[in-house]
């Protein structure tokens, strides 16, 4: 949900043979470009005029992509709205409200799906176009029908069925991301993602922040109906698009065949599973929710705000990436950042014993700092994990495989959901009895020190150079991989 450019062929080319593809020895990314390929417009203009598919020059495309991310703005108004339902509706507690809210990751776990299919099943020619359309439909119906929900099954199948829409508008941008990124430096690969996540999260912090304000003059289900509006610039701009119709794809098998011996690298493998397990070690979120509402009285309002300081805390965290970090070694980077997540993720405590209020510290004011310290932290950790992982996929299959990426991302936030209900549960933490917060906000603290284990299977260095030196051996190319 990248950092490299990949040209498709064009029309009239013909498929490269997949065992060249596969062994690294036909080339992962060209410099030429061929009339006629399905390439949309980069969402910034590279320095220099190297795409020149005629869709490439399309306003509509453009807009079409950052419409896309404004509809996944919704996430965040929907995540807000959906705790308020769950407590005040169905009346649940912080360990239960963890459990159902979990099933959200779902919609994202099968993103692969969706990238498999905009891959492999053009619609009259068109990879994206056509699938922009329906599912923004089924989207906006979805959460239409949140104002009709009457029981936790039926909240649940919409919640998939909501996230599982933003998803697929997920996968068609950020293939796009990927497709233009990988002949980009890392510094360039950085930067396509930060821009691109500044648009969005930018958006989703204006709308959790007006979902915080009709929180308090409407029900829960009515502001989750309204969020169906995001949708309708999707449906207004994205027919414009003209998609030129592109060369045939690859074989479903020959994908999975490519993918399959992806993941046979060690740097590929390696940072899916930390990915995984750092993103499903257990939060105390649910939990410091109801402190923050029951026990410090925060209204609707204010939980928006602290939504909104913390998606201006994730664009500060991108832009502090980008400028200062991206040279860095990921081994090096993810070691020292998850070291200071476990610190900041302690600061809670001071508001759980009230050692703010000793000092004068106001509780909205200190809830406000902690939250942008957190997310800023964070989000240095977590882009950079997004810009490894677009530069080991391969052309052809980018909505694919990065998207598979990303699945076992949102697999590992679903086991967080899960853990997190179970610790809580283990804890007795419940809306009436959070005397046992402090020992959940240490446990879940600490927990982040597990992924430091798999550090070594992190690679030290630039993938792309793993990739160049694999594509340079006349033998196997993972046999050097291994030790990188």
């Amino acid at each position: 949900q990248d950092s490299g450019r990949f040209v498709a062929p064009g029309a009239n080319s013909p498929l490269p043979d997949v065992d060249k593809i596969i062994n690294n020895d036909w080339p992962m990314t060209s410099e030429s470009v061929v009339e006629g390929t399905d390439e949309l417009r980069p969402l910034i203009p590279p320095k220099h005029d190297h795409l020149r598919g005629n869709d490439a020059r399309s306003n509509a495309a453009a807009a079409t992509i950052y419409m896309a991310a404004f509809a996944q703005a919704g996430q965040g108004p929907a995540a807000l709205a959906t705790q308020y339902l769950l407590k005040d509706y169905f009346g649940l507690g912080p360990a239960e409200s963890a459990y159902w809210l979990s099933f959200h990751s779902i919609g994202w776990v099968i993103k692969p799906l969706w990238g498999f299919i905009s891959d492999s099943f053009p619609i009259l020619g068109e990879h994206r176009r056509p699938y922009m359309i329906f599912v923004s439909t089924i989207g906006a119906c979805a959460f239409f029908y949140y104002g009709y929900v009457t029981s936790l099954y039926q909240f649940v199948m919409i919640l998939i069925l909501t996230n599982a829409c933003m998803s697929f508008l997920s996968v068609i941008a950020q293939a796009l991301l990927v497709q233009r990124s990988g002949k980009e430096s890392l510094h360039g690969a950085s930067f396509n993602f930060s821009s691109y996540f500044i648009v969005k999260l930018t958006c989703g912090a204006i709308c959790t922040y007006a979902a915080g304000l009709s929180l308090e003059r409407m029900p829960a289900r009515s502001a989750l109906m309204l969020i169906a509006l995001l949708f309708i610039p999707v449906l207004l701009i994205s027919p414009w698009m003209q998609e030129t119709p592109s060369a045939e794809a690859l074989h479903p098998l020959d994908q999975m065949a490519i993918v399959r011996r992806l993941y046979a690298r060690r740097e590929v493998w390696g940072t899916t599973l930390y990915i995984f397990v750092f993103c499903s070690m257990p939060n105390a979120a649910s939990a410091m929710f109801f402190f923050n509402v029951d026990v410090l009285h925060f209204s609707e309002s204010f939980i928006s705000i602290i939504a909104l300081c913390a998606s201006a805390a994730s664009v500060f965290g991108l832009v502090i990436y980008h400028n200062f970090f991206t040279e860095i070694p990921f081994r090096r980077l993810f070691g020292a950042a998850t070291l200071v997540s476990v610190l900041v993720s302690l600061t809670p405590l001071i508001q759980v014993f009230r050692i703010n209020r000793k000092y004068g510290i106001d509780d909205h004011v200190f809830a406000l700092l902690d939250t942008f310290i957190i997310m800023t932290v964070i989000e240095v950790l977590w882009i950079p994990m997004l810009v490894l992982a677009s530069r080991l996929c391969p052309k052809k299959v980018e909505g694919t495989t990065f998207a598979l990426f990303l699945s076992i991302h949102n697999l590992g936030v679903w086991m967080s959901g899960v853990n997190s209900w179970a610790l809580t549960q283990a804890l007795g933490v419940s809306r009436d009895n959070l005397q046992n917060l402090w020992m959940l906000v240490v446990l879940c603290s600490l927990s982040m020190l597990l992924p430091l284990c798999l550090l070594p299977v992190v690679p030290a260095v630039d993938p792309e150079i793993l990739r160049d030196q694999g594509s340079s051996e006349t033998s196997t190319p993972t046999a050097d991989l291994t030790n990188a």
